[in-house]
């Protein structure tokens, strides 16, 4: 994690993306992919009593192939980046964590930070005014999907992980506590 003073001498708070967990999350989105293609190509060798028919067995494939295709394409999008992975500054907050990542955040958007757990995933829910207005500015749809089932399932459509970043979840979500206290008072 880097803190340095910009050109005004506020404080900056660049927080990397992890190139090795990076690597790790590449691999594993890999491996499944191999899993979603053998289901593609060989259905008839699975004999797993979940699967059951042909077609469920294909469908899996096609389904696991494609979302942890998507998976690839984003960590590897992310590791070739020299971009910070989430940057803390006096304006506000500017997430580039994930494939859904929000972008910038002003603070005087932001009306609430909560620590929240998803399906066993602890991720940071960052409450703001105008929930809608950040949908509207997304032109993929499907991420403008995905941030649409985080506003549906969490009220909000940002969601922030330390998963790919050079800090742990307990870290970044007191520091950004922290500095919204101190940038909003």
């Amino acid at each position: 994690m880097k803190i340095r003073n910009n050109l005004a001498g506020n404080d900056l708070v660049e927080i990397p993306l992890s190139k090795r967990k990076l690597i790790w999350m590449t691999m594993g989105s890999l491996a499944f992919c191999c899993i979603g293609i053998w289901l593609l190509i060989d259905p008839h060798k699975t004999d797993h009593p979940f699967l059951g028919s042909l077609a469920v067995t294909y469908m899996t494939g096609l389904v696991t192939f494609l979302f942890f295709g998507f998976g690839v394409f984003i960590f590897i999008r992310k590791l070739l980046s020299d971009n910070p992975g989430f940057i803390i500054s006096r304006d506000g907050l500017t997430d580039n964590s994930s494939g859904v990542a929000a972008g910038y955040i002003p603070w005087e958007d932001i009306q609430d930070v909560i620590n929240a757990e998803i399906m066993n995933q602890r991720c940071i829910l960052i409450m703001v005014k105008n929930p809608l207005e950040y949908l509207e500015k997304v032109r993929n749809p499907l991420k403008r999907k995905t941030m649409h089932m985080n506003y549906k399932m969490c009220g909000t459509p940002i969601s922030v992980s330390a998963n790919s970043l050079k800090i742990n979840y307990d870290n970044l979500f007191k520091l950004i506590i922290h500095k919204m206290d101190e940038y909003k008072s």
